[in-house]
């Protein structure tokens, strides 16, 4: 008896040992300062005291969450491997990921020993905070529940969700009227009033649509406005459409969740306000990929409003930008091998093939007949210019022998003076090759990549880090964008209440400040959900419901190879996405193996 109570009371301490050493590992991870590698040597207790950057309530914080969680889910039951598998991915990725922040390299996370010993505290307080709350996501869905019946047909429900979402974000369109003027949309509707070269470096649908707005509503203030309003109800109803899927998916409480994610999230409303092409994308995006969910997941034969709809936001997201084709054609022909029937996969098939001939036709044979000019193959190249960027900045002189190539293609002397690991624009907009001097080019880009692969790692990771780090956000914004440009391209606004919408951005900026908020507003917390959701459906083998979510890993690919990292402009199809992603894992994860 005595033996049992020592053993229950070994059992007790050694839990409250792991549980306290695995929060204090996390709160030092949250708070870790990794400006301070390149502090002057105070000693190893000095080193770790001036690492706290975090506030010490945050820092407690971490650690009560941890501590809890460690104490009723890390250490009760069997490991979980793939919970494992998601926290290593995390602690390696993230902790790399602050390094690169804070020093643009990855050098100094093993620079000495206190480094290296800093480095493997914050990696494993990062495990054992990704790994409690992996295990607490699965442990919720292997619950025995009922998935619900897929209906979609709840025309209230849309109405309510239109409804809340317009209200909602009618405060940011009428205060910031006309709209924020971005650079691009003004440059698109330059192009559009003959001011300024056609090219289909913005896609020339989304040009189209801007200049026709722009046109019906008299031009000036208020055709800005009136495309500004016709983003704002687009993404309305898509949005709203998701909500009302989600409450198909998986009841009343997602439906409710997914409808306050769009009305309150103030990058919705803040992005609605902004003359830019990104958000009407956005909003299609969505409905498509929920149509996609819809068109798969139902068990009756599709109806005609899926496959038209289905149809439809799949060629507007192929030919509203640039890259949205790669997303599109995938996405159905993954539905040719996921949907139940021989219906869907002919018209998924079929939708498919016309979707990728559509494409082609507008771009290949209508535009350059009507003298619109082709996007720039820089864009493409954006990541293989970053890293010979790189590497001229810290083997300048090898590039320097090989100056005749680099210059052929782009500005060797411009480039070593303005490399920005994080944004491309600098280095890419600076090319001029043609097609001999650019495989010149690209045969010296695969030797250097041999001799210094380092160099070339280092550049990749900080060009897209920002899309797996919790709370990295480009640019001082917030997210959004409140000012007015365009002035180049000679397209100006008067702000009707300039104070107010002054106002209402610093609202949004305070968003960005906020140590728990910055993270529903930074484009990680969504990468790291479609990991996890990814995970999930992969662990209850519902293989099916995991192949639906190839457009969004698409996207996520596609941005980390973008010429900005941690834009939140590039986020937004994942972001708009991520209520109806967490309703598919939860229903797929239900006891019906058919959904």
């Amino acid at each position: 008896m005595a033996t049992e109570k020592t053993r229950a009371r070994l059992i007790l301490a050694a839990r409250i040992i792991l549980s306290a050493l695995a929060a204090a590992a996390a709160a030092y991870a949250c708070s870790f300062d990794h400006a301070v590698y390149h502090a002057p040597d105070e000693g190893a207790w000095g080193y770790l005291v001036s690492s706290a950057a975090a506030p010490l309530w945050c820092a407690l914080g971490v650690f009560a969450a941890v501590f809890l969680c460690a104490w009723t889910v890390y250490l009760r039951g069997r490991p979980v491997l793939t919970a494992a598998i998601v926290a290593a991915l995390y602690a390696v990725v993230v902790t790399a990921g602050r390094a690169l922040s804070a020093c643009n390299d990855l050098a100094p996370l093993f620079a000495s020993k206190r480094a290296v010993a800093a480095t493997l505290i914050c990696a494993a307080g990062r495990y054992a905070a990704c790994y409690a709350a992996c295990k607490l996501i699965f442990a919720l869905l292997d619950r025995e529940r009922k998935a619900p019946r897929l209906r979609l047909r709840a025309p209230a429900a849309f109405a309510a969700a239109f409804g809340v979402i317009l209200v909602c974000w009618l405060p940011y369109i009428i205060i910031s009227y006309p709209g924020s003027v971005t650079y691009d949309a003004a440059n698109q509707l330059s192009q559009f009033l003959g001011a300024t070269a056609a090219t289909n470096h913005h896609p020339w649908i989304s040009t189209l649509l801007i200049g026709a707005f722009y046109r019906l509503g008299g031009g000036g203030d208020g055709g800005v406005f009136a495309y500004i309003l016709f983003q704002t109800a687009v993404c309305a109803a898509a949005f709203a459409f998701t909500a009302t899927a989600a409450r198909a998916l998986a009841g009343r409480g997602a439906f409710i969740a997914s409808a306050c994610y769009f009305a309150l999230l103030p990058t919705w409303g803040s992005y609605m306000q902004m003359y830019v092409k990104d958000t009407l994308y956005a909003g299609v995006f969505a409905a498509f990929f929920t149509l996609a969910v819809l068109f798969a997941k139902g068990k009756d034969r599709p109806g005609a409003a899926v496959c038209a709809g289905l149809a439809a936001t799949g060629a507007a997201c192929a030919l509203l930008r640039n890259n949205g084709i790669y997303a599109v054609v995938p996405a159905l022909l993954v539905l040719v091998a996921a949907s139940r029937g021989r219906t869907r996969k002919i018209f998924s098939g079929a939708a498919c093939a016309g979707i990728a001939a559509l494409f082609i036709a507008v771009n290949h044979l209508i535009l350059p007949a009507a003298g619109i000019e082709g996007g720039s193959i820089r864009e493409a190249l954006s990541l293989p210019f970053q890293q010979t960027a790189r590497w001229c900045v810290e083997y300048p002189d090898e590039a320097e022998a090989q100056r005749e190539v680099i210059d052929s293609v782009l500005d060797l002397d411009y480039v070593r003076e303005n490399y920005d690991p994080r944004v491309s624009d600098p280095v890419k907009n600076t090319y001029h090759g043609d097609s001999a001097a650019l495989g010149d080019y690209l045969g010296l880009w695969l030797r250097t990549a041999f001799k210094h692969p380092g160099v070339y790692l280092e550049a990749a990771a900080n060009a897209c880090y920002g899309y797996f780090t919790p709370g990295e956000i480009y640019g001082p914004y917030g997210g959004a964008y409140y000012g007015e440009s365009g002035g180049e391209f000679g397209v100006e606004v008067t702000r009707a209440h300039p104070e107010a919408a002054a106002r209402l951005d610093s609202y949004n900026r305070g968003w960005a400040d906020a140590p728990v908020l910055r993270h529903l507003i930074a484009p990680a917390l969504y990468s790291w959900l479609l990991i996890v959701c990814t995970a999930a459906l992969l662990r209850k083998k519902r293989f099916r419901a995991a192949a639906l979510t190839l457009p969004l890993w698409i996207t996520l690919a596609v941005n980390c190879v973008s010429p900005v990292n941690a834009l939140v402009r590039y986020a937004l199809p994942l972001m708009a996405c991520a209520p109806l992603l967490c309703a598919l894992t939860a229903a797929s994860a239900a006891k019906d193996p058919d959904q």
